[in-house]
């Protein structure tokens, strides 16, 4: 574009304040598009992250925006009204939107865009969402404060909402007067908290049961409203792997009420959720190009009745028995009580985070003690030497908290109680199984109808209840083909 084609002015405003860009009256007056570029190029700086998708830093706010978002779309039309007193044109927005993307992917630098929650250096991050500004709360070992400028960068959702700020003066302990966690649950609610704040680490799902009146959707709406409110606290069950993935690209927390049960599908994914992995996709239909995106999230799900019935999910899952609530209050006065002690619970939490992550580097656990989600239980087993001098009473309530839940999946199984009584008469088989499988049809007090249709389906629930087994007092373990057969190893311990 040349000199005498773009005729644009900009007063250089005083310290603080915006630029204010002003079309000139000339011989040729820009087209919108390119007024759009040339506003957009002043006021935000274009990036990509790892899978070159487009977004803009306002350089004044820090304030991050997908090119594609209709954030984005609003807040251009919203400055190009101020500008030229004109609605914006979607086609000229189009034709900007379409240079910009191109420019954020071959010209700007790589960034990492995180939601919510970040790390760097070491320290945690949790942004504020606060309107016109990039304040987060800034937890390390040394303390935990707010800072206006954190060193990362954070993409804001439609549905997030505002945090308050942090007092640190408060206290956690205001918590257990809005939702109804048993004494026994507690550190393990911190626990699973405090572990939300991370973002290189696993996370661990949260599975809230109990009866009609025990107050299941209200501990999981205040639980993921201390660090991630949103305009709806709790969703349904999503239908396919979309919809996951919206629900995961706009919140840190993700999180599904009153549900009666959760499909296999499900399962695996909240499996995969936890860990981190892609969920892949088209982005357009038009065309065959693959859209990966990559999600790790921290999630909560409760219902009446049990929901996680396997057990590569129950290994990722804390789950908490809710007892019936005896005196009940309205849910305007819960709202307005909790609105009210947020910031202090914020600020209590983030305080006993910080003096938790100074204590992480110093804890050991036993090899033989150490359970699957190793990284949760040491930072669990800092929270509980912060608050009672004992490192080893979280990994004990975890550990009794698993072997409860397993023992509750192994109450559903009609075949886990028989082999469990075959093991203990026997002491130890070693047998192809199909040979097992005789041996358990021999078993009195079972029904045919029960028992596995063939061996193959046999070693598919000795390997799904290998955990639970352990549990029962029964070491499982597969040998391999021997003779052309699978054998396995079921030894009482």
């Amino acid at each position: 574009m040349s000199d005498n084609f773009i005729t644009l002015e900009v007063k250089q405003p005083p310290k603080g304040k915006e630029p204010h860009i002003r079309v000139n009256e000339g011989a040729q007056q820009p087209s919108q598009t390119d007024i759009i570029m040339d506003l957009v190029t002043r006021r935000c700086e274009a990036v990509h992250d790892a899978n070159k998708d487009g977004f803009v830093i306002d350089k004044a706010s820090g304030r991050v925006m997908s090119i594609d978002s209709s954030e984005f779309g609003d807040f251009v039309g919203s400055e190009m009204f101020k500008l030229t007193n004109k609605a914006m044109k979607p086609y000229s927005f189009a034709d900007a939107a379409a240079s910009l993307k191109a420019s954020a992917r071959f010209s700007g630098r790589q960034v990492i865009v995180n939601r919510r929650v970040a790390c760097h250096e070491g320290n945690l991050y949790l942004d504020l969402c606060q309107e016109g500004n990039s304040k987060a709360a800034c937890v390390s070992a040394q303390g935990a404060c707010v800072v206006s400028n954190p060193p990362v960068l954070f993409l804001r959702s439609n549905s997030m909402q505002e945090l308050p700020e942090p007092d640190f003066n408060g206290s956690f302990d205001l918590l257990w007067d809005h939702c109804n966690v048993p004494d026994s649950y507690k550190t393990l609610i911190l626990g699973w908290l405090i572990d939300s704040l991370r973002s290189e680490t696993p996370y661990l799902g949260l599975e809230l049961i109990g009866e009609q009146g025990s107050g299941k959707s209200t501990t999981n709406k205040v639980l993921r409203s201390i660090i991630d409110p949103s305009a709806a606290n709790t969703l349904f069950e999503p239908k396919d792997i979309d919809d996951l993935k919206v629900t995961a690209y706009g919140n840190h927390i993700v999180s599904y009420g009153n549900l009666s049960a959760l499909s296999d599908f499900m399962q695996d994914a909240l499996c995969h959720m936890s860990t981190g992995g892609g969920f892949g996709g088209r982005k357009l239909y038009t065309n065959l190009e693959a859209s990966v995106v990559e999600i790790k999230r921290p999630w909560i799900v409760d219902g009446i009745e049990p929901l996680v019935t396997r057990m590569d999910t129950l290994d990722r899952t804390i789950t908490v028995e809710l007892p019936r609530i005896r005196e009940r209050k309205s849910s305007v006065d819960q709202t307005k009580a909790f609105k009210e002690a947020h910031a202090a619970i914020l600020g209590g939490i983030l305080t006993l985070a910080a003096k938790a992550m100074a204590e992480v580097p110093s804890i050991t656990i036993p090899p033989a003690d150490r359970p699957r989600m190793i990284e949760f239980c040491e930072l669990g087993m800092a929270v509980t030497r912060v608050l009672y001098n004992d490192d080893m009473l979280f990994l004990k309530q975890y550990k009794q908290m698993r072997e409860d839940a397993i023992l509750r999946l192994t109450d559903e199984s009609p075949i886990v109680p028989v082999l469990v009584q075959l093991v203990r008469e026997k002491g130890q088989i070693i047998e192809p199984t199909k040979e097992i499988l005789r041996l358990l049809r021999g078993m009195p007090g079972v029904a045919r109808s029960e028992m596995p249709r063939d061996a193959r389906q046999l070693g598919s629930i000795m390997r799904r209840y290998n955990q639970a087994l352990k549990v029962h007092g029964v070491e499982c373990q597969s040998l391999g083909k021997i003779g052309g057969l699978v054998k396995w190893q079921l030894t009482r311990i």
